[in-house]
C-alpha cells in the first residue's frame, strides 16, 4: 500500500489532480517506480477526458478536445523522462500560444 507521502508526491507532480487518493494509491502500487506511476496517472486522466470535444455555439468556442490531447502529451512526457516531484510548488507564468 502506498504511503500518504507517496500520494502527496504524485499529487504535486500532476498538479490540479481530480483523482482520489485511493486511486492514486492504487496507481502507485501497480507501478515499479514513481516515474511509471506518473505515466499511468496521466494515462488515467486522459481516459477520463477522452469524450471531451471542441464546442462552438453562439459565437463562442471552447477547445475542450485539446484537454485530451494535452493530457496524452503529459503521459508521453512522463514516459520519456524521469519526472521527479518539485521541491516546492511555484507559480509559473507563460505567454499564451494560439495555434
Amino acid at each position: 500500500m502506498a504511503t500518504q507521502d507517496e500520494v502527496e508526491e504524485l499529487k504535486l507532480i500532476l498538479g490540479d489532480c481530480v483523482l482520489a487518493d485511493q486511486t492514486l494509491s492504487e496507481i502507485i502500487d501497480a507501478a515499479p517506480t514513481m516515474a511509471k506511476a506518473t505515466e499511468l496517472a496521466w494515462q488515467r486522466l486522459a481516459a477520463d477526458r477522452v469524450t471531451m470535444v471542441n464546442v462552438s455555439e453562439a459565437g463562442s468556442s471552447r477547445s475542450l478536445g485539446d484537454v485530451f490531447k494535452n493530457t496524452l502529451s503529459m503521459a508521453q512526457f512522463a514516459r520519456e523522462v524521469n519526472v521527479v516531484a518539485p521541491v516546492r510548488r511555484a507559480t509559473v507564468v507563460r505567454k499564451i500560444v494560439r495555434e
